[in-house]
């Protein structure tokens, strides 16, 4: 998937400027890494998040998107089964 599509979309257009960045940083820094490289990553990053902003549905889906976008089918699998346990 190509993340610059992701970033395009218009869940991304509708985060704060500086949300859509970090989210951009975020898929830069899980671009070929494999589920257990990826969830020490997600998990801090998820710990930076100030609290209190909710995500609509769209933008919670584009945000998985763009941090399955470089993992092959089977990592996207095991990875969507692990956030859902978060």
């Amino acid at each position: 998937m190509d993340i610059s599509k992701i970033l395009s979309s218009d869940a991304f257009k509708a985060l704060d400027p500086a949300q859509a960045q970090a989210y951009a940083a975020l898929a830069q820094k899980l671009e070929g890494k494999s589920t257990a490289e990826a969830l020490p990553v997600v998990m801090a990053f998820a710990a930076t998040l100030p609290k209190g902003t909710p995500l609509t549905k769209e933008q919670q889906r584009a945000m998985m998107e763009a941090a399955m976008a470089s993992m092959s089918a089977d990592e996207q699998k095991k990875f969507g089964m692990l956030m859902k346990m978060l």
